[in-house]
């Protein structure tokens, strides 16, 4: 009985312990148009982002149009809610790349790489 009991309560116990994934959506973006507004949202599940862990790099022009930011910053889950916004300047395919790591999760962590095609009007 003993045995079984410790059994049991390992199991379960370490069972919490395996790497769980944090979904980053959409898993692709759409295609923007120079002079057009683009505005896409991305979102990360699974957990609350912690923002000082949050990186975002793209290889986007100094004067692009284009930002990728929270939503709302006002909010605690800020870095959940991503939008890609502006008026993009120049056509071609850039790269954004966001990552963070997420509270109570131990090391969990999450990395999103984006192609971002912008057309010619």
């Amino acid at each position: 009985m003993n045995k079984s009991f410790i059994f049991l309560f390992l199991t379960i116990v370490l069972s919490g312990c395996g790497k769980k994934d944090y979904p980053v959506e959409p898993n692709q973006i759409p295609a923007g148009t120079v002079g057009k507004l683009y505005n896409q949202k991305i979102d990360v599940s699974g957990g609350v982002v912690i923002p000082y862990t949050v990186q975002i790099t793209t290889d986007f022009k100094e004067d692009m149009g284009v930002v990728v930011k929270p939503i709302n910053q006002d909010v605690s889950d800020a870095y959940n809610h991503l939008v890609i916004y502006g008026v993009p300047k120049y056509s071609g395919d850039f790269k954004i790349k966001i990552s963070g790591g997420i509270y109570g999760s131990g090391d969990g962590k999450f990395t999103k790489e984006y192609t971002y095609k912008v057309n010619s009007k």
